[in-house]
C-alpha cells in the first residue's frame, strides 16, 4: 500500500528488478490516477536509469541535481503539515489527497539531507509522523553493504526499520539480519523476477 509505504529501500545486485518495481507503480498510478492522482520527484544518478520517467505526465520532478532534494523536502513538509491539521480537525480520517512519492537513485541525495539538522528533521516527520498522510521515499539503489555509524541517516533509517525489498536470496542481505526462521523457511533461491519484501521482522516472497 503506497499510501502507508513510507521509507523503503530496494537492495540487490543491479539489473535484478529495481527498475521494474518502479515501472509497476508508475503503471499502476496511470490505471488509478483520476481516483488516486500522484505527484512524483525523482532524483537520478549519472546513468539515468529512470530518464524515461522524465516524460511521463505523472512525474513533477526529474533531475540528476540532489541539491534539489533540499527544495522538495521543505515543500511536502508544508503539505502534509496542512493535511495533518485538517485531519486532526475533521471527523471524516479518510485521505483522498494526492499520493507524494520521492524515488531517489543517487544516494547522495542522502548525504544532503543528512547534513542539514532542520532539513533532516522535516524529513523524519515525513517518514513517521506523517508516513500515514499519503508519501512515500523509495530508494532504489539501496547499498548491499552493513550500514556504518557514519553512514546518511536515511540510510541507517531503512537499517532500523529493516524495511526493503530484496532482490537476491535472503541469506546474501547485508545491512541487517533476518529471523533465523526466515532463512531457513526461504532457503530455495529466487527466480527471475521475484524478491524478498521485508518489514521489521516479517519476509515475505
Amino acid at each position: 500500500d503506497l499510501a502507508n509505504l513510507g521509507i523503503l529501500g530496494l537492495c540487490g545486485k543491479e539489473n535484478t528488478g529495481h527498475r521494474n518495481f518502479i515501472e509497476c507503480i508508475y503503471s499502476y498510478l496511470e490505471s488509478r490516477k483520476s481516483e488516486c492522482p500522484a505527484r512524483i520527484a525523482v532524483f537520478d544518478d549519472v546513468k539515468r536509469k529512470f530518464a524515461e520517467l522524465k516524460l511521463n505526465t505523472l512525474t513533477e520532478l526529474y533531475t540528476l541535481d540532489v541539491e534539489q532534494v533540499k527544495s522538495v523536502i521543505e515543500e511536502w513538509h508544508e503539505i502534509l503539515t496542512n493535511r495533518y491539521e485538517k485531519m486532526l480537525a475533521s471527523e471524516n480520517t479518510a485521505d483522498t489527497s494526492e499520493l507524494l512519492l520521492m524515488i531517489i537513485q543517487n544516494n547522495d541525495a542522502a548525504k544532503v539531507l543528512s547534513d542539514d539538522m532542520g532539513l533532516m528533521e522535516k524529513f523524519h516527520d515525513i517518514s513517521s509522523r506523517y508516513k500515514d498522510m499519503n508519501v512515500a521515499v523509495i530508494f532504489t539503489n539501496y547499498p548491499n553493504n552493513p550500514v556504518s555509524y557514519d553512514a546518511p541517516e536515511p540510510i541507517r533509517m531503512i537499517k532500523q526499520e529493516r524495511h526493503c525489498l530484496f532482490f537476491e536470496d535472503i541469506d546474501n542481505l547485508k545491512p541487517f539480519d533476518v529471523p533465523y526462521d526466515a532463512l531457513r523457511a526461504n532457503k530455495k533461491p529466487l527466480e527471475v523476477g521475484d524478491a524478498y519484501y521485508i518489514r521489521d521482522n516479517e519476509v515475505v516472497k
